[in-house]
């Protein structure tokens, strides 16, 4: 068990709450789970923290804490004192159930800003049900206290079964042995009594119980009657119980232990851990994880992999996979995916008799991403005074975006004044890369943003060098489409007279997939924009390879639609449409022909 604390409050005014959780194994040496999980909340919305917690010998679980007044309190007085709570284990999960104890409540708050030395939760030794807290509190000044509390009930006679110890997952039969563990809670010796066990529900086995427990000790007892275990792959619910006719607590008789029939033979591909995602793909290795679920080693098997449903590539494992283990495997016959797109991996073992095919396959999708570079190289000097720099690249290149980086070169004394942003065609979506970093420090050189660096930019040093993490987030430009003018702007924060310039500065963005599955329609250098005078245009796309109805749009610099004409290739030789822009503002505008995957955009001067 373990806890934290947490702020309760939804509002800035703050409560302190613990936040804890309770983890599991169903067995030594297997993965821990979390069984359940709370937050407690001090009556009276006091703060509750410096928390710790344990577990008696009935389940039961026991929280110390130290608590005090809330700004959410209406009892403000209230000061820095220990108290305790806690629940049973048979109480709903995720609650705190037993009313808030006492152990000292305190006259004055903790001076300073040190405190919580000294606090520790264990469970007493001797019947194992009392919790002892030590805890730090003040009562005539700074002290350290000693409080003890007990949520398990004293009694006389009380046993229970504490754990089923056999049998456990394995390959089991139709004859195993049933062996369980009983504990006596009460303070006398115990005789007399039976011991039960079911099977998913199903008839009750019964058995008495040999010799006399004493007092808080344990014995096992293992059952003559044997349990049929023996369906592969299914997994038993077994139930044990004891049956004293003067049991107090019937409560703590019972536990519950899921068993699995594990099959000799059943391994299976759990993950493809390559290729992944990313450009300049071409011929991979494709490597994959392969378990081995069941109770036998497995060698010499075949494993395969399918790229979009195609022709398996199937080979052979020498290596052996032992039981309960994993291996990497690298495939010999390597994957080409050197074309921009999507690529649906699926890799599955091809065990003969193997048990359950349900977990021998797994699947991945792999993008190779199409990325395309553009810079500005024009030197800009950096205002002292407050006012912006701004620096525009221009994108004419449709693509959807998946992923920016912005690299940028610049010269500045104290970086810390500088605030760069990155804002997007139309100015609706921005970015800060970096707000005020790198101190007393000089310079950004060869200085990439990206979402996927190791280092964030605030933790860096001036001079900034290498790849870092933006302060913003350049994921929420993916998307977007690329086309129009993105701004570089920088702004120093701090009017001191040192200024700087940025030297140049070169974004990379990148697509999933090329959008132009009509390759034509991106990369066609017969489409051209025809001035006619007086804001005049002849707009054509000559082709007789596309037929499918293409759309005609033009946006402004604000990336606003201010025209959707549907085009038709009339003729067999292409598109063309006489564009009249005499009634638009002067400016820059920009004019694509495509469809809803691909196009070619062009920029227009209106006068």
């Amino acid at each position: 068990m373990f806890n934290f604390v947490v702020d309760v409050d939804g509002t800035a005014g703050e409560q302190a709450g613990v936040r804890w959780y309770e983890l599991r194994q169903s067995g030594d040496g297997q993965p821990w789970t979390i069984h359940q999980e709370g937050t407690y909340t001090a009556p009276d919305n006091r703060h509750a923290w410096n928390a710790s917690m344990i577990m008696d010998v009935q389940g039961n679980i026991g929280l110390g804490y130290s608590g005090m007044s809330s700004v959410n309190s209406a009892d403000p007085s209230v000061r820095v004192g220990s108290y305790y709570t806690g629940r049973y284990a048979n109480d709903p999960l995720g609650t705190m159930t037993v009313a808030e104890g006492t152990i000292i409540a305190s006259d004055a708050n903790i001076p300073g800003t040190r405190y919580g030395d000294y606090s520790k939760i264990d469970i007493d030794p001797d019947g194992g049900k009392k919790f002892w807290f030590v805890n730090e509190v003040m009562s005539g000044g700074r002290k350290n206290v000693a409080g003890v509390f007990q949520i398990a009930p004293n009694t006389t006679n009380d046993v229970g079964v504490v754990s089923i110890d056999t049998p456990v997952d394995a390959t089991l039969t139709n004859n195993e042995v049933v062996t369980v563990t009983v504990f006596n809670f009460g303070e006398d010796p115990a005789s007399g009594f039976n011991v039960t066990y079911q099977v998913d529900g199903g008839a009750t086995i019964t058995e008495a119980f040999v010799g006399t427990l004493a007092s808080q000790t344990s014995a096992q007892h293992t059952f003559v009657n044997t349990a049929n275990l023996s369906i592969e792959g299914q997994t038993y619910a077994i139930t044990s119980c004891t049956d004293y006719g003067i049991d107090e607590d019937n409560g703590n008789d019972c536990v519950t232990s899921n068993v699995k029939h594990i099959a000799p033979n059943d391994i299976g591909v759990t993950e493809i851990t390559s290729p992944v995602s990313g450009e300049g793909l071409g011929s991979e290795t494709v490597t994959v994880t392969i378990e081995n679920f069941g109770t036998v080693d497995q060698s010499g098997f075949n494993i395969n992999y399918i790229i979009n449903g195609g022709t398996p590539v199937v080979e052979t494992v020498g290596a052996t996979v032992t039981a309960g283990n994993t291996l990497s495997y690298s495939f010999s016959t390597p994957a080409n995916l050197s074309s921009v797109g999507d690529y649906s991996f699926t890799s599955a073992t091809l065990l003969a008799g193997d048990a359950d095919a349900s977990n021998n396959i797994a699947s991945k999708t792999v993008t190779h991403v199409a990325c395309s570079t553009e810079t500005n190289g024009d030197n800009f000097a950096i205002s002292d005074s407050g006012i912006p720099t701004q620096s525009v690249i221009t994108v004419t290149n449709d693509i959807i975006i998946s992923d920016v980086n912005v690299t940028l070169n610049l010269f500045h004394v104290n970086d810390s004044d500088l605030e760069i942003k990155l804002v997007a065609p139309g100015g609706g979506t921005e970015v800060m890369l970096s707000n005020r970093n790198g101190g007393s420090g000089d310079n950004y050189t060869n200085t990439t943003f990206d979402d996927d660096a190791s280092t964030p930019i605030a933790s860096g040093t001036a001079p900034f060098n290498g790849s870092f993490i933006p302060d913003g987030d350049l994921n929420v430009l993916n998307g977007l489409s690329s086309v129009g003018d993105w701004t570089l702007i920088i702004t120093d924060k701090n009017n001191n007279s040192q200024g700087g310039a940025l030297l140049d500065w070169t974004m990379q963005l990148c697509a999933n997939t090329s959008l132009s599955i009509d390759d034509y329609l991106v990369n066609n250098d017969d489409f051209n924009i025809i001035y006619k005078g007086g804001n005049q245009f002849l707009v054509k796309l000559n082709t007789n390879s596309i037929n499918e109805r293409l759309d005609l749009t033009v946006k402004n610099v604000l990336g606003q639609t201010v025209l959707w004409q549907t085009l038709e290739n009339e003729t067999g030789q292409g598109y063309e449409y006489k564009l009249n822009m005499s009634y638009a503002a002067s400016g820059i505008y920009f004019v694509r022909v495509g469809n809803n995957r691909a196009g070619n955009v062009k920029r227009i001067i209106v006068e």
